[in-house]
Order: C-alpha cells, then structure tokens, then sequence
C-alpha cells in the first residue's frame, strides 16, 4: 500500500498523461479519438481507485481468531449476558408501568409506594406472575382491593398489595 503523497501524486501524473493523450488523438470519423480518450479514463479511474485493492488485500489478512474463538461458548455467555439485561430492563419496565398507573388512575405518590414483580418461563414465554404493592404515607389509605381489581384486570396475574 503507498502512502498519501505518492498516491495524490501517481494520480496527478496519470491525468495529466491521459489528457495529453486524448489532446494528441486524432479527431474525425475513424472513432480512434473516442477509443483513445476512453482508454485514458480507464486509466485514470483505475490509478484513482487502485488504493481499495490494497483495502479488500488487508481485510483478507485480518485475524479475527480472539473474536471467533470457542464459538459455541462465546454464544452461550453472550446470550446469558443479553437475558440477564434482558430481564432487568424488562423488570424495571413493568415496575415503571405499574407505577404510572398508581399515580394517574389511584392518586398514589410514587415515593409512597414500593412495587416488585415476579416473572418466570413458562413453556418458552416469560410472563408476568405476581405483583407485589407495598404502600406508604397517605398512601395507605388507598382502596387496595380497587388497585388489585383493576391491576388484575389488566395484567392478569396475582395482585398483592400491604402496608408498610
């Protein structure tokens, strides 16, 4: 691969030829002028160009032998890395959900309540299987059964609600 100088000047000294070129040919019926200015833009595109083979040679030569190595293994930690963030956001998701439900439809504070799920695989599919509500504050006050009710009915899991 050459360097940057010899590039811009290889290049420079192949325009400048391929137009002296095409200036010297003939002109008329022949079509000899029109092949000679056509080899000389050839030319020119490939001097302009030649730097991308020296680029696809160098990918060939890359060893990616640490990125590839033990496949199956690699997979599988990757994998567990990606559910366990996976369940995390998931879990963290829900709890937020939840909570914008209490503020908006209940009135309850979202420091006034403390809210934890517990989800698990069943048959392939990871699902909500019970919600666990624990009020605070003014928020005790709050009609539990009306939160489980509703939050039942729109989760479809076990709803449980206490007082901290």
């Amino acid at each position: 691969m050459m360097d940057i100088k010899g590039y811009i000047v290889t290049v420079i000294c192949v325009c400048v030829s391929s137009s002296i070129v095409s200036l010297l040919s003939p002109e008329g019926e022949s079509g000899i002028g029109r092949q000679v200015r056509l080899a000389a833009g050839i030319v020119t595109a490939l001097a302009v160009i030649a730097p991308l083979v020296g680029i696809v040679e160098s990918i060939g030569e890359l060893d990616l032998s640490d990125v590839i190595t033990d496949g199956d293994e690699k997979i599988e930690e990757y994998q567990s890395i990606f559910d366990s963030q996976l369940s995390v956001y998931e879990t963290e998701s829900i709890k937020d959900g939840i909570g914008e439900i209490l503020e908006k439809r209940f009135g309850i504070d979202p420091s006034e309540c403390e809210i934890g799920v517990s989800i698990e695989e069943k048959d392939g599919k990871r699902q909500l299987k019970r919600v666990f509500i624990t009020l605070y504050g003014s928020a005790i006050w709050s009609d539990s059964g009306a939160i489980e009710e509703y939050l039942y009915g729109l989760l479809g899991c076990e709803i449980v609600t206490a007082i901290g």
